[in-house]
C-alpha cells in the first residue's frame, strides 16, 4: 500500500493480514461495491453483498470493469418486494460473478437479493472476517436494521442481530461503519459530522472500547458516507468460567487432570 493510498483509505497492515481466508459481508449495500473490493481484494476471495434492491438479478451490470468469466444464479432471477400484513416479503436469490486474476485465486462476488439479517444468518459461525455497514438509516429508504444492538422481535431473524453478528465473526475481524443505525456512543460519535474519515480515525487511535463480547480498536478508515467511515479491529473476549463454591473449583480442577 503506497503513501498516496493513505489519503483515500487505510487499514493497519497487521489487521489486513488477519482477514485472509475469511468472507466479506455487506448488508444493505446497494451499489457501494467498488471501494471494498479495491481495498480488500488482495486479502479476500469471497465478497458478499446483500440488498432488497437486487430484484432483477439477471439485469444487474457486472460489478467490476473486467468481465466475469462465469455467472451463476440460485433462486428466481426476478422477484418483487411485497408488503404483507405486518411485514415485508421478498423471495431471496443470488447472482455469483467469478473473476479471474493472474497468479491469484479468482474473486467470487455474490449479490444476494433479500434482507440483510437473513443473509447474515446464512453464514456459518466464525467465518466472516470483514463486516461492512454504512450509508443506511431507519427512515424511509433505509433498512431499519440495527446490527450493533440486540433487540427482541416476534420474528427470530430480526431478534438479537448483534449476537448473530458476533457469532458469525472470526475471533479477530474487521467491522466497517459510518455509525449508521446505532446508538453506541463511540460508533456514532462522528456520524453526520464534517470530519474526514482520517481525522476521525486519529481521534480514536490508541483507544480500546468494549461492546458486547468484543474489544474494539480503530485501525483505519474508508471514504466518507454519512460521515466518516471507520474500520474497527475487533477481538472476541473469551468469557472466563465462574465458580459458585469451592466444590465447583475442585471439580473443575479434577476434570482437567489436576497438576501435571
Amino acid at each position: 500500500m503506497g503513501d498516496a493510498d493513505l489519503y483515500d483509505w487505510h487499514v493497519d497492515e497487521g489487521w489486513l493480514q488477519t482477514v485472509r481466508g475469511g468472507a466479506f459481508y455487506y448488508p444493505a449495500s446497494g451499489q457501494d461495491i467498488m471501494e471494498p473490493i479495491r481495498c480488500f481484494s488482495e486479502y479476500l476471495q469471497d465478497f458478499h453483498f446483500c440488498d432488497i434492491g437486487y430484484q432483477e438479478l439477471d439485469r444487474l451490470e457486472p460489478a467490476l470493469r473486467t468481465p466475469p468469466f462465469r455467472i451463476s444464479y440460485s433462486g428466481p432471477r426476478k422477484a418483487a418486494l411485497e408488503w404483507r400484513i405486518g411485514y415485508r416479503h421478498l423471495i431471496p436469490g443470488k447472482r455469483v460473478e467469478t473473476y479471474e486474476r493472474p497468479h491469484e485465486n479468482p474473486i467470487n462476488l455474490v449479490r444476494r437479493r433479500g434482507f440483510g439479517q437473513m443473509g447474515l444468518a446464512e453464514f456459518p459461525k466464525s467465518t466472516i472476517s470483514v463486516f461492512m455497514h454504512r450509508g443506511d438509516s431507519t427512515g424511509e429508504g433505509g433498512s431499519n436494521l440495527w446490527f450493533f444492538s440486540d433487540r427482541d422481535s416476534r420474528h427470530p431473524p430480526l431478534s438479537r442481530v448483534f449476537s448473530t453478528l458476533q457469532s458469525r465473526l472470526r475471533d479477530r475481524a474487521l467491522i466497517i461503519t459510518d455509525g449508521s443505525n446505532t446508538w453506541k456512543e463511540f460508533l456514532r460519535r462522528y456520524h453526520g459530522s464534517e470530519l474526514s474519515s482520517r481525522e476521525a480515525y486519529l481521534e480514536h487511535r490508541g483507544k480500546i472500547y468494549t461492546h458486547g463480547q468484543l474489544k474494539w480498536k480503530c485501525v483505519g478508515w474508508l471514504s466518507r458516507r454519512y460521515g466518516p467511515t471507520l474500520v474497527w479491529g475487533v477481538t472476541k473476549v473469551r468469557q472466563q468460567q465462574s465458580f459458585s463454591s469451592l466444590d465447583d473449583v475442585l471439580r473443575a480442577f479434577a476434570n482437567n487432570g489436576g497438576v501435571s
